[in-house]
């Protein structure tokens, strides 16, 4: 089986409010990109972007890989 590389990262899409915003991951699997809403919403005052893994959402997305 071939490896493939694979890429995870969350971030903040700018909305109509100013501080708070919606969370969005995006997914990399051997250089192709796919963003998907976490329909989460984050104040941004609070986002802290090397804390930004979600642990819950992490798992599924590793469980759905194997």
């Amino acid at each position: 089986m071939l490896e493939q590389s694979y890429g995870l990262f969350y971030f903040l899409k700018s909305s109509k409010n100013k501080t708070i915003r919606t969370v969005y991951v995006r997914i990399t699997i051997d250089g192709i990109p796919k963003e998907a809403s976490t329909r989460r919403q984050w104040d941004l005052n609070r986002w802290d972007q090397k804390a930004a893994a979600d642990e819950t959402l992490a798992k599924r997305i590793y469980a759905g890989k194997e």
